[in-house]
């Protein structure tokens, strides 16, 4: 990136000024955000946070977002191509309910449940129907009535409010989940009838079904589909032996769900399926983790959120991380950065010894 702040640092110093406010880290579909905060007149606190390989960004409560990072194609949405290192407002929003991020891309889901993005658009990412990078929000183009996002690498999903789900930008592995192999430059529809969520790792996809099905498509080159083959899917296949899931998490190429008990399967090169092998897994392995509250995967790390309070990272983990940490309130994963919030109100993340704190201004 253009500025010598490492990236890792970035996210964990936009944590750390979220703690500063006293906000929980919270999964973009939390219900407990109130959205009725929008516009009051109060000091803005964060209400989510995005973590990214190489950006991040925050909502606060007042309906803002700002961002932090790599801007290399205008991915934080300040007008410019400038790097950050301190916490820049996106233009033109001031409504905001949630914020989800690619590599190089951005996108903002409104109060009139539009969504829009900006950044990266070679393969249509930003759903504007051009292929032309935008340095500022710029509306997808059709969708309306979005409940919730899910941005990959270099493509984006909106589970819309009847269940269906509408995806674009890249789709060389059958990302889009349309039954073809065709970018797109707006969104279509996936051939999945009704999602109750929906996550995105790299170069797959994933969504909760009915009765807590799992369902994937996309790359599968390491069997993070979990279908026993290691064949992409270009439209949303189930993923064998995982039922009554209420939880999924996706990493760079491979995948976890939490159901009466932990399953997790595909890319294992750094022992990040915590079965204890460097084996890929084609199909669902029981991992020994019991009581499991919430997961968060990395691009080669996994954690996972325990009924007691632990919290265990396995994988490609560094200190003070790769051993349990009590009292921990939520995790947030991106690329090789964790970081977790205490029950305290602190937050530790890597062991990077912060020698500066992001101010949100």
């Amino acid at each position: 990136m253009g500025s010598s702040v490492r990236p890792q640092l970035l996210f964990a110093l936009l944590v750390l000024a979220g703690c500063r406010r006293e906000a929980q880290i919270r999964p973009p579909d939390d219900r407990s955000v109130p959205i009725s905060a929008v516009g009051a007149a109060v000091a803005p606190r964060l209400t989510q946070l995005a973590l990214g390989r190489y950006h991040a960004c925050a909502v606060q409560s007042d309906g803002a977002v700002r961002c932090v990072g790599r801007n290399d194609y205008g991915q934080l949405g300040d007008g410019s191509t400038e790097d950050r290192s301190r916490a820049v407002r996106v233009g033109a929003i001031d409504d905001a309910l949630e914020v989800a991020i690619g590599d190089y891309h951005t996108c903002v889901r409104r109060v009139d449940r539009t969504v829009s993005c900006f950044g990266y658009n070679a393969t249509g990412q930003l759903g504007d129907g051009t292929h032309i990078d935008r340095g500022a929000p710029w509306p997808v183009a059709g969708l309306e009535e979005a409940e919730g996002l899910a941005l990959g690498a270099h493509h984006s999903c909106a589970r819309l409010g009847d269940g269906t789900v509408r995806c674009w930008g890249y789709n060389g592995d059958g990302e889009l989940g349309d039954g073809t192999t065709v970018d797109r430059a707006t969104p279509v529809r996936t051939k999945l009838v009704s999602a109750q969520r929906i996550v995105a790792g790299s170069y797959h996809s994933c969504a909760l079904g009915e009765r807590g099905r799992v369902l994937c498509w996309g790359s599968n080159m390491a069997g993070q589909l979990g279908d026993g083959t290691m064949v992409n899917r270009h439209e949303p296949t189930r993923v064998a032996h995982v039922a009554g899931a209420v939880d999924i998490a996706l990493g760079f190429a491979h995948t976890c769900a939490r159901s009466d008990a932990l399953y997790c399967w595909g890319a294992n090169f750094q022992a990040q399926l915590g079965d204890g092998t460097r084996d890929a897994q084609l199909e669902p392995k029981k991992i020994a983790l019991a009581n499991v509250t919430q997961i968060a995967l990395g691009f080669a790390h996994s954690c996972a959120r325990t009924a007691d309070g632990n919290g265990h990272c396995w994988g490609d983990v560094r200190a003070p991380l790769d051993k349990i940490v009590p009292d921990v309130r939520a995790i947030s994963v991106a690329g090789a950065t964790t970081c977790v919030e205490l029950g305290s109100g602190a937050v530790r993340c890597d062991g990077w010894d912060f020698f500066e704190r992001l101010v949100m201004p």
